[in-house]
């Protein structure tokens, strides 16, 4: 497959950057990279074009995890199941995730539990590429230092601005919004609340480079294997920004909040 990229940005673009460390290494879950095309011009070079392997497959995760919820609520129906009943009501979602699985429930859920074990291990085994280089300083692990928690938080609060913008530009406009997204900016506190607590980390691990647009529908299916791809980033976001390291743990967060369970 070629990928001509449409917008384009001074510097090499993650996509064939990362795509290439994958590949020398023999990542297995990844396409396989075997090109670029680069335009050069006083000295700072443009990807603009990237070769890679074909990879066919039955579509992306974020299709086949919708399949499988309609599945579950068919089976749900069929069980005749009290729609009344307070079960669970009382329980939050993290416990519910850290309780044992009865049989019953496994049957109702189906194969998502696995399928959702074989999607982690993946992405760990992604991560754990990505944090092997030790004499590559574009990929070499760093630690989770103060200064970068500080930019961080930051660049939360920046774009949590920009989302009230987004949001009184549409309602100005009259553009139909969700009940959720109007009383969003009444919970500025609490989000601004949960943004200062990035701060208060005092041991994090180590920064490595990730994905940068981490989500099910980035993971294709092949019928026996899950291949994780496009790791271009997010495009409107500027090329160097996309080429931080991060904590892994934000790419897992963002795959669940892909789900809208995060």
């Amino acid at each position: 497959i070629l990928k001509l990229y449409r917008s384009v940005q001074s510097g090499m673009n993650p996509d064939w950057e990362i795509g290439r460390y994958l590949t020398s290494r023999g990542f297995p879950y990844s396409p396989t990279v075997g090109g670029a095309l680069e335009y050069v011009e006083a000295g700072e070079t443009t990807t603009v074009v990237l070769l890679q392997a074909f990879v066919h497959n039955e579509g992306d995760v974020w299709a086949a995890t919708l399949k499988e919820l309609d599945n579950f609520l068919m089976r749900v129906r069929a069980r005749h199941v009290d729609e009344g009943s307070d079960a669970g009501k009382e329980c939050s979602l993290w416990d519910l995730a850290q309780s044992p699985i009865t049989k019953e429930g496994r049957q109702l859920i189906g194969p998502a539990l696995d399928v959702a074990a074989s999607l982690g291990e993946r992405t760990a085994a992604l991560h754990v590429t990505l944090g092997q280089a030790q004499h590559d300083p574009d990929f070499t692990p760093e630690p989770l230092t103060p200064e970068y928690l500080q930019a961080r938080h930051q660049s939360m609060i920046q774009l949590w601005k920009q989302v009230l913008r987004l949001l009184r530009q549409r309602s100005l406009q009259g553009a139909s919004i969700l009940r959720e997204g109007l009383e969003l900016p009444a919970q500025e506190s609490r989000v601004l609340g949960v943004f200062q607590t990035l701060l208060e980390i005092r041991e994090g691990g180590q920064r490595i480079r990730c994905h940068g647009d981490y989500h099910l529908g980035q993971v294709l299916w092949t019928g026996s294997n899950y291949v994780i791809t496009d790791f271009e980033g997010e495009p409107a976001r500027p090329l160097q920004e996309r080429r931080l390291k991060h904590s892994p743990v934000g790419a897992v967060a963002a795959a669940v909040g892909s789900l809208g369970l995060g």
